[in-house]
């Protein structure tokens, strides 16, 4: 069955960055992995607050301390080398016990390593500046910053700061308009998102910080289902091979991260749905012609669907889960930018802030 055309040179503001969608519905084998410990899951249901409970162009860095400098770098896409030393990204001393088989998962990486390798116990990190990497689509490139900064990655070292963890860098390798897919494999020529995150990590553990990664990615998993599926809608077999796939990728994404040492936080997605572009019918129909009333309402549960993977896979990993489902800043106009899809300043303060909140169990 045909999908719905896609008119390159009307990407909407959501998807800009978006060029082809080679390999979107191929399907990717499930990954045998043990549930382990339950996931942290920080639930951030107001702005400022938060609820422990159990259950983004080139890279960018920016480094914390007195006049908190940031410096556009890419890192090196070469892969990092993979020695097998006892981690030194974690303080902790217990047994881990979320053992990974990283070589199960089909479509992962090229250069990922074939070698077992046992990912850094969960648990705060030990004290000092540290390297927070952050992958994800628009979000976390900062699009709709009306103060040019950069989103909220370039707002975190000032706040580490705070924290007692001057000195700590950034390192930003978001891409706007990317899914889960291009996370892992990039869009030529761009190389993907999880190898210039092997690269940061490798030379953060080189220099003996440890090492946190923010994973934000998702929004446009859900859009490119609904507004370029089949002509005739998009059905529940869609659905569910879209959540497959996007179980498979997490999986392929957070345990990567976890056995080259990382701590990671995994979000979920706030509702979509919610946000102003679809919220107001004249400009979803700008945006996004081809997505129905109907697909709205689907897509709002495929959004919670999204949001139980996240938790299962973060458990699965040893990742702490931040919860973005249902955040005020989309829903909020004085938080969003003009086109009603990207937060503005205000918007990614608040962001950050509550990124923070998801990292407080790592930090100590």
């Amino acid at each position: 069955m045909s999908g719905r055309p896609r008119q390159l040179h009307q990407v909407p503001p959501v998807l800009q960055g978006r060029q082809g969608r080679q390999g979107r519905h191929a399907r990717q084998g499930r990954r045998a992995l043990a549930v382990a410990a339950a996931a942290t899951v920080v639930a951030l249901t107001s702005c400022g607050t938060s609820n422990p409970t159990a259950t983004p162009g080139p890279a960018v860095t920016a480094t914390s301390g007195a006049g908190a400098s940031s410096t556009s770098v890419r890192p090196s896409t070469s892969a990092p080398a993979d020695g097998d030393s006892t981690d030194s990204t974690d303080s902790t001393d217990s047994t881990d016990s979320t053992g990974d088989d990283s070589s199960s998962t089909s479509r992962a990486p090229s250069d990922q390593t074939t070698s077992p390798r046992q990912p850094a116990p969960t648990g705060p990190v030990k004290a000092g500046p540290i390297t927070v990497v952050t992958l994800g689509d628009s979000l976390t490139e900062g699009m709709g910053d009306d103060d040019g900064r950069g989103g909220y990655p370039v707002r975190l070292p000032d706040l580490l700061a705070a924290r007692g963890r001057a000195g700590s860098n950034v390192v930003n390798v978001g891409h706007s308009g990317w899914d889960s897919q291009n996370l892992i494999e990039g869009q030529d020529p761009t190389p993907s998102e999880l190898a210039e995150a092997r690269t940061a990590i490798a030379e953060a553990q080189g220099a003996g910080r440890p090492v946190i990664a923010l994973v934000l990615i998702g929004s446009n998993d859900l859009w490119y289902l609904y507004e370029y599926g089949a002509e005739t809608g998009t059905d529940a077999e869609a659905e569910r091979a879209d959540l497959e796939r996007y179980r498979a990728n997490l999986r392929t994404i957070v345990s990567d991260l976890r056995t080259r040492g990382a701590q990671v936080v995994l979000a979920i997605n706030d509702d979509q749905t919610r946000r102003q572009i679809v919220t107001d019918d004249a400009m979803r129909a700008a945006a996004f012609p081809a997505t129905t009333r109907e697909e709205v309402g689907q897509m709002s549960a495929q959004a919670h669907r999204y949001a139980d993977v996240v938790r299962e896979v973060a458990a699965e990993n040893g990742a702490l889960v931040a919860d973005f489902l249902d955040s005020p800043i989309f829903s909020t106009r004085s938080m969003m930018a003009d086109d009603g899809a990207h937060p503005n300043a205000a918007g990614y303060d608040q962001l950050a802030k509550d990124w923070m909140a998801a990292m407080d169990p790592l930090l100590g």
